[in-house]
């Protein structure tokens, strides 16, 4: 879910969402509006309340957000791509006295301090 909530006033109010679903988050950008973004949880009717609020009063919206069906991975890319990661770390290991590098290997820069 990616949502922006916009509220008018002066002075600029602050947004603000009570009892909003599990998995999303919202961001005040303080200038009016406001960001909900995330993945819920889980499947079901939320009906959060977004409150506007500066120094002359609050206001406070209903706001109904209805979940058909919580997210899952049913990708079979995703599943060969797993698969094959379990095969590459289940090789044998290397023969003693050989060395092989899994992951990359960062390289410092130059030092300009002497050598040891």
């Amino acid at each position: 879910m990616d949502a922006t909530i916009t509220a008018s006033g002066w002075p600029i109010p602050s947004i603000a969402v009570e009892n909003l679903p599990a998995g999303l988050t919202l961001v005040d950008n303080r200038d009016g509006t406001a960001r909900v973004t995330g993945i819920p949880t889980a499947a079901g009717s939320f009906t959060p309340i977004v409150v506007a609020e500066n120094t002359t009063g609050t206001t406070r919206t209903p706001w109904a957000i209805d979940v058909t069906e919580a997210p899952a991975f049913t990708s079979t890319a995703f599943e060969q791509i797993a698969t094959a990661a379990v095969e590459l770390l289940a090789e044998p290991a290397p023969p003693a006295g050989t060395a092989r590098l899994a992951l990359p290997t960062l390289i410092p820069r130059a030092s300009t301090a002497p050598p040891r």
